[in-house]
């Protein structure tokens, strides 16, 4: 999902959850989807909460969640930043019952037991079939 499209529909709805935004260009240009939110180290759960509330209220698919997640492009452990995460490329969107369950989580235990699914990104993969014998090649 392309956020500078829906920036005007996006940024006051982070306003009014508290949050300052700042736009700055991709280093991986524009043709990439925004599919993952990661969180310094000293951002509260709660706060990532709120964001999941946007999240779900703008109907952006993000696919993973790194939360108290370690920057290498800033040393700000106050950090957050919605992007785009290449290991996510063929993962399904996280689903609206298991935010709405981040949302639900009252201690920061509880918050990462439900994201912890979803801090990374894997591909699902077809169950292996196995092949009967066929009774003609006996």
């Amino acid at each position: 999902m392309d956020l500078v499209g829906k920036r005007e529909q996006l940024e006051p709805d982070l306003l009014n959850q508290g949050f300052l935004v700042q736009w700055t260009d991709s280093p991986q240009g524009f043709i990439r989807e925004t599919d993952a939110l990661w969180t310094g180290q000293a951002v509260p759960f709660d706060i990532v909460q709120k964001l999941i509330k946007v999240v779900i209220d703008q109907d952006i698919p993000i696919k993973k969640i790194e939360y108290q997640y370690r920057f290498v492009s800033t040393p700000n452990v106050d950090e957050i930043q919605f992007g785009y995460s290449a290991s996510c490329l063929n993962s399904a969107p996280i689903s609206k019952p298991t935010l709405q369950n981040a949302l639900a989580a009252r201690t920061d235990a509880e918050f990462k037991n439900v994201i912890a699914p979803v801090s990374t990104c894997s591909v699902a993969t077809a169950k292996s079939r196995r092949r009967a014998p066929n009774a003609s090649n006996r």
